[in-house]
């Protein structure tokens, strides 16, 4: 029921979102940090792919924290590897600039030779 109702609320303030002419950026961005939030809850690989996407785009770079970049990284990697109509994790490995701006996570070893191994030669100055 509350999973219902969600989806209802942020698909009436995406069509009321997609009305407004001239919307900010952060407004965007606040709304889509919000979805990508909610497809990460729900599980629903593919939306939280898309969704982060398009609120890393309408957001600098530099006004996310180093743990923010770290962990919507991660979390990036995942729902590409995950997401059942998500075809590009090159495309996210090559476009992604978070990934190489973020310090070197124990736990997140694995993801990061995964992508580095996905693209071969293409990251030596990343080199850890």
């Amino acid at each position: 029921m509350l999973t219902s109702f969600s989806t209802l609320a942020i698909e009436q303030c995406e069509k009321m979102l997609d009305a407004l002419p001239g919307t900010e950026p952060i407004i965007h961005a606040s709304f889509y940090r919000v979805s990508a939030a909610f497809d990460q809850v729900r599980k629903n690989y593919a939306g939280f792919y898309k969704n982060s996407l398009l609120f890393l785009a309408c957001t600098p770079l530099e006004s996310l924290s180093t743990e923010e970049k770290i962990q919507r990284t991660y979390d990036l990697g995942i729902a590409a590897l995950l997401g059942e109509t998500v075809y590009n994790f090159g495309e996210l490995v090559s476009g992604l600039d978070l990934l190489w701006l973020c310090p070197p996570v124990p736990s997140h070893q694995v993801f990061l030779l995964l992508a580095r191994a996905r693209h071969p030669g293409g990251f030596e100055g990343n080199a850890q």
